[in-house]
């Protein structure tokens, strides 16, 4: 995806960049030891093409509203329709979002959705 001369200039650039970052980190620390996603996967500080050289733009990224939706599932990227924002929980099977979540069938049918705290999401 990057020519072999490109990734070598942003590596050399990367690590000048680090130096000066980690004079200001000195004075200034980060707000935290580990930033993550809601997943527990660890965000890195800075980006670079060095990151994604080995990915391949059609298996990886590709095209919206094309498996397996990283881009979306409306091929208009929403541009058309709105997106909605859906629950999860993550309780298992069918079974253990029946006890946590005791509702009437009709209620699933007119499509109420309760509102959890994000504390529920995060486990906290």
């Amino acid at each position: 995806m990057f020519r072999e001369d490109e990734l070598k200039k942003v590596a050399e650039e990367k690590k000048k960049w680090k130096e000066g970052l980690s004079k200001i980190l000195s004075e200034t620390p980060e707000r935290l030891p580990r930033f993550t996603t809601v997943s527990d996967m660890e965000i890195k500080g800075l980006y670079t093409p060095e990151d994604i050289q080995d990915i391949e733009y059609t298996r990886d990224i590709g095209f919206p509203g094309v498996y397996s939706f990283t881009r979306g599932v409306q091929p208009s990227m929403y541009r058309g329709r709105l997106w909605a924002m859906r629950m999860f929980s993550g309780l298992g099977g069918a079974g253990g979002n029946e006890q946590a979540f005791p509702l009437p069938s009709v209620a699933w049918r007119n499509r109420s959705f309760h509102r959890l705290p994000l504390s529920h999401f995060n486990g906290l």
